[in-house]
């Protein structure tokens, strides 16, 4: 019962701080097309932040950033700003925003348990693994396609030269283990240098944070303190580098392909794509 008490004036509060955000933008003069180019949104999910629906967003922590900087648009006091978000956005001791979304539904709030094991995690483990099985099976399959052909070049050679020997003429000499040592340690460093070689390293500071991204995306960071530091549209193949402002929170429109390192550590961002999703929310450099 209290649960639900808090989720109808969590509720409650989104669709007052919405209509006062529409009633401000009104007595300014402003239309949603202004607002929406100025926060770099599209026009419904303007709509959508006036109504306190907040579903067209990829998670709650991206829909207040939005909201708080609406809000400073319109010149609304910094410290009300704060107290009203805090009134829409519950939150766990942790810090960490309770929510669950639903496509249909927008933003269904509940209370999160502290302890128990998460059950998030499970799927992220079962999406590791079994991207691994699928990075394993085609390393095997290239594998044994560039045997096959390393082997068909080696007989049409052999078919070619086909050099006339007598066997008087030929002495087969035994290989001794200090030679197959030899070969096969040359073998392994070709193997290291071809690797170096076609994964060029990315030199990333301790406190910086590295993002890639494949495809033509939007990407939205947000610092330490809730600012947003960057939001835009980036062409496909770009990169960018914030240094500063750890933990980050990470939103990438089009995740797949996409690349992102802080401080030396590899992030993988199509690992935290939700189910369904194209987009995908993570944060780096957290402690």
């Amino acid at each position: 019962m209290e649960n639900q008490q808090q989720t109808a004036h969590n509720i409650e509060a989104a669709r007052a701080l919405g209509s006062e955000l529409r009633q401000l933008r009104e007595k300014q003069g402003m239309d949603i097309n202004t607002i929406a180019g100025r926060l770099k949104l599209s026009v419904e999910q303007i709509e959508d932040l006036e109504k306190g629906d907040y579903s067209s967003f990829s998670g709650l922590v991206f829909a207040t950033g939005f909201l708080r900087s609406y809000a400073r648009l319109l010149k609304m006091d910094e410290q009300e700003i704060s107290g009203r978000l805090k009134n829409v956005v519950p939150q766990t001791t942790d810090h960490v925003y309770a929510v669950k979304r639903d496509k249909d539904e927008g933003f269904n709030y509940q209370s999160v348990e502290k302890n128990g094991f998460p059950k998030w995690i499970l799927g992220v483990a079962a999406l590791v693994l079994i991207t691994g099985g699928i990075y394993a099976w085609q390393n095997k399959s290239n594998l044994e396609n560039t045997q096959q052909h390393t082997q068909d070049s080696s007989a049409v050679q052999n078919s070619l030269q086909a050099p006339a020997l007598k066997a008087s003429n030929v002495e087969v000499s035994k290989m001794t283990e200090q030679n197959t040592q030899v070969i096969a340690a040359a073998s392994a460093a070709s193997d290291v240098a071809a690797s170096a070689a076609s994964e060029p390293k990315i030199e990333v500071a301790a406190d910086e944070l590295w993002v890639k991204v494949q495809y033509r995306s939007n990407l939205i960071i947000h610092d330490k303190d809730r600012k947003m530091v960057f939001s835009n549209i980036i062409p496909a193949g770009s990169e960018r580098r914030f240094k500063g402002g750890a933990p980050y929170e990470v939103w990438i429109g089009i995740a797949a392909g996409a690349e992102a390192n802080y401080g030396g550590t590899v992030i993988r961002p199509i690992e935290h794509r939700a189910p369904g999703k194209q987009s995908a929310t993570f944060i780096a450099g957290k402690q």
